[in-house]
């Protein structure tokens, strides 16, 4: 029920993940030829570095403006870091008398390379190494262009190039460099031509010359943060493109030590937005090469190795490193044979390179002290009895590239933890840990079947966990019946609606933090209804709060559709549907709602519940600027945004709205506006935050008919404020206020339905307490919606929703009439005969 009502003087640019990144406009005093120009920034615009979530220049920022295909002059920028405006002045002199292209190009940052064609294609590089900055890109790393209409112009509007991947990684370690490179090869930085124009979308082609990966120099180091919710972000600026394979990362500490991680799904990076990735923990332990192994014994003492125990691979050197015995082969090790390790009981654990596919029969047969072990993430065979007897190993991490094993590899082995990212647990009937003892067994989110009898003669088995929010095809059997498996919390009812699950007693999995991986969905737009009469009112919904795997799971869709209909639930929005356009437009969240502690999600619109005050919010502006990439500006600022946010804590709505960009003579004016709508726990409740936040503040502007009890009277800041927003806009048609005296049925706003006896019986008078002031505001009754959000609109609501949704569907030329509205609010009028279908009312 809390509105905050914003009088927006200049745009702000907020800038949250998987956002757009505003444009710059650049209003400059003077020809761009003459030797100092201004600029002036008046809207959310795009800098050259970010701060506080806001985009602006550095200090002494140099930018290339080309007089001609030979002419290219360095400008720098004279303000201060941070400055909103200020002077540019130029470094060089123009040679030429003239220009040669017909209009005025510039290009941050300057390049002395930098060159440009008649045609106005622009050759420069995107930086192969770029600067980490916190909360940033780098400087100097962010390309942008700027065309006027001709060469007298004045105003310069600079558009970004590229794209911003952003990486998020915690854990132990101060990060000395990552590099970036696509997994296909794709060209990622050095040279590139950019075709630019006038009011259009720069477009970008990386030349043959160009490399295929980017490196982000860390300087002196970074410290990570420790824990996911306090990630370190790491910005890369990229050209647009698609990584058909994905990417990977490899991140080096200060010591030398790599760390790589890699994403293999589909990866599209667009032109001004931000795309953030996986928060990823990033381990910087030391691994072996593919042509080492590395093992420990008890004693310390050295093992006797030789070619034959990995498949005739020569032995070049064998020494202790580290406190381990280092192993180094003449060539990449790929099978470890047939009894290497048999029967050795001093041997303590043993890592393997990822080169490693085969595993040979009993090679680390009765190593009974044997307690941790590096399985290769691309082993593919496990040989018979492989483990037979391991009876202190900790944990076990079967890859999803193991596609064969022999008999029963971990036979009479006992194993705390085994992970398994593989769907071949149960080969022919002879499960993987056939009569092993496993205490903890966790199935990861990439498993999708689990077979018949896989775990059935797995012993001690103390806890399972399946990580997947679709239940897996589970086989008959695949555990003893008296088991008990945690799944996560949100797929509860599906699994207990699943046959094969439904046979075991059911748990949910605590503190399991699903991360979001697949951003592509984020920023599509699906039209869920046209205006099949008028130019439409747009309302745009979209959530936060809702992951990649809920966006496929159809979670997403299923809440939106439920709100939309609840918005059309309530009339006179119910009967004048058909003048609404709605549009659904997706929002991917790395998280997955938000818990029970009010503390901030990292979601797509940033929303928040503060834990003091219970206060709710996220970035409006981002919000807002979704609605504008589709609808446009001129419609987006007429625009209602409405956020259903996936959280079921009991917690109000908001709606922030804005003043409006342009005011018509008729003083009617809607300025665009955002709702944010909670599930609220039960979807009664979810009804009634749409219905108060979106229907009667987002569309007909209404004020709160509610008071705090320890708020007297109104002050005069909220009298004024609202007074001004009706006479300006024609807001606040439901409320009214006074600073001296009182009101009375004569000069309160709405003292035409007092007046009509047609109304006599919608309760309607002068009920003091509204605008959360319980002195010297006034509402029309005593309950409505914009009360505590029940008993429906009251007449003056009613009256402002009929009049908005036609001013808004058929333009400011469309004429209000009182007995029209009369006539069609019959139907909602206590005791009223009189009717007249919808049609005969346009």
């Amino acid at each position: 029920m809390r509105r905050v009502y914003i009088v927006v003087l200049c745009a702000l640019c907020t800038l949250v993940a998987c956002g757009d990144i505003y444009e710059e406009q650049i209003p400059v005093n003077s020809s761009v030829c003459n030797d100092a120009l201004y600029a002036t920034i008046e809207e959310a615009e795009t800098r050259t570095y970010i701060d506080n979530n806001l985009l602006y220049w550095n200090s002494d920022d140099r930018l290339s403006v080309f007089y001609g295909t030979t002419e290219n002059v360095q400008y720098r920028f004279m303000g201060a870091d941070g400055d909103r405006n200020g002077a540019l002045e130029s470094v060089g002199t123009a040679t030429s008398s003239g220009h040669s292209l017909g209009a005025n190009y510039a290009l941050y940052p300057y390049s002395h390379t930098a060159s440009i064609t008649s045609e106005g294609v622009i050759t420069t590089e995107v930086p192969a190494e770029q600067n980490y900055v916190e909360g940033s890109f780098g400087r100097g790393a962010n390309l942008m262009v700027a065309v006027t209409p001709d060469t007298k112009s004045r105003d310069m509007k600079f558009r970004n190039v590229c794209g911003y991947l952003v990486i998020r990684l915690y854990g132990e370690g101060v990060v000395k460099r990552v590099t970036l490179r696509g997994n296909g090869g794709e060209k990622l930085s050095g040279a590139v031509a950019i075709t630019a124009g006038c009011d259009v979308e720069p477009s970008v082609s990386m030349m043959e010359a160009a490399a295929n990966n980017i490196l982000l120099d860390c300087d002196q180091g970074v410290e990570l943060g420790a824990t996911a919710d306090k990630a370190t972000s790491f910005w890369f600026v990229v050209p647009p493109m698609t990584l058909a394979n994905g990417f990977t990362i490899v991140v080096e500490d200060v010591d030398g030590v790599e760390y790589v991680a890699s994403s293999t799904r589909e990866i599209v990076i667009k032109r001004n937005t931000i795309l953030p990735m996986q928060t990823i923990e990033a381990s910087f332990e030391r691994l072996p090469a593919n042509n080492e192994l590395w093992y420990t014994t008890l004693s310390g003492s050295k093992v006797t190795l030789s070619a034959d125990n990995f498949g005739g691979n020569n032995i070049m050197s064998h020494e202790m490193v580290d406190d381990r015995w280092v192993v180094t082969f003449a060539q990449n090790l790929t099978t470890i044979g047939e009894r290497a390790f048999y029967h050795n009981t001093t041997l303590q654990s043993v890592t393997l390179p990822d080169s490693v596919t085969h595993v040979g029969k009993e090679a680390f047969d009765t190593c009974t002290s044997l307690t941790s072990v590096c399985l290769s993430n691309g082993l593919e065979y496990l040989g018979d009895y492989a483990f037979y007897q391991c009876t202190a190993l900790g944990d076990i991490y079967i890859p999803a590239t193991l596609n064969s094993y022999g008999k029963k590899p971990f036979w009479s082995a006992r194993i705390e933890n085994v992970t398994i990212a593989n769907n071949s647990v149960a080969i022919d009937y002879y499960p993987l840990f056939e009569t092993a003892s496993v205490i903890n067994l966790t199935f990861d989110s990439s498993v999708t079947n689990i077979d018949t009898y896989a775990f059935y003669n797995t012993y001690d088995l103390q806890s399972i966990r399946v990580l997947s929010l679709v239940p897996p095809t589970l086989g008959e059997l695949a555990f003893k019946l008296d088991h008990t498996i945690l799944v996560p919390e949100q797929a509860l009812t599906d699994y207990q609606n699943n046959e094969a699950w439904a046979k075991y007693r059911l748990g949910t999995l605590s503190g399991e933090k699903y991360a979001s991986t697949n951003f592509s969905e984020n920023g599509k737009v699906t039209t869920l209804q046209s205006a099949t009469k008028g130019s439409g009112v747009d309302v745009v919904f979209m959530g936060d709060g809702y992951s990649d795997r809920q966006i496929a799971a159809g979670l997403y869709r299923q809440h939106i559709e439920r709100a939309v209909e609840h918005f059309f639930s309530e009339e006179p929005f119910a009967t004048f549907r058909d003048l609404f356009n709605v549009y659904m437009i997706t929002c991917v969240s790395t998280d997955e709602g938000f818990d029970d502690l009010n503390t901030p999600g990292n979601t797509a619109l940033s929303f928040y519940v503060e834990s003091d005050t219970g206060n709710v919010g996220g970035d409006s502006y981002l919000a807002h600027r979704y609605a504008v990439d589709y609808l446009g500006e001129k419609r987006g600022d007429e625009s209602l945004v409405v956020v259903v946010v996936n959280s079921n804590r009991t917690a109000d709505g908001i709606c922030f709205t804005h003043s409006p960009m342009v005011v018509p003579d008729d003083k009617f004016a809607n300025g665009w506006t955002v709702a944010y709508c909670p599930l609220g726990g039960n979807d009664d409740n979810f009804r009634k935050i749409v219905h108060h936040e979106a229907c009667g503040h987002g569309i007909a502007k209404l004020g709160d008919e509610y008071f705090y009890t320890g708020n007297k009277h109104i002050t005069a800041y909220t009298h004024y404020l609202t007074k001004d927003a009706e006479a300006s806009f024609g807001w606040y048609a439901n409320v009214d206020s006074t600073m001296e005296g009182a009101l009375d049925a004569t000069s309160v706003k709405w003292s035409h339905f007092l007046a009509d006896e047609r109304y006599d019986n919608e309760g309607l008078g002068l009920y003091e307490g509204a605008l959360h002031f319980s002195e010297g505001a006034y509402r029309p009754t005593d309950n409505s919606i914009m009360r505590h959000n029940d008993g429906g609109f009251n007449a003056p609501s009613r009256e402002a929703i009929y009049l908005r949704i036609h001013k808004l569907a058929y333009g400011t030329s469309w004429q209000y009439d009182y007995e029209a509205f009369v006539t069609y609010d019959a139907r909602n009028r206590k005791g009223a005969t009189e009717s007249l279908e919808p049609s005969l009312l346009y």
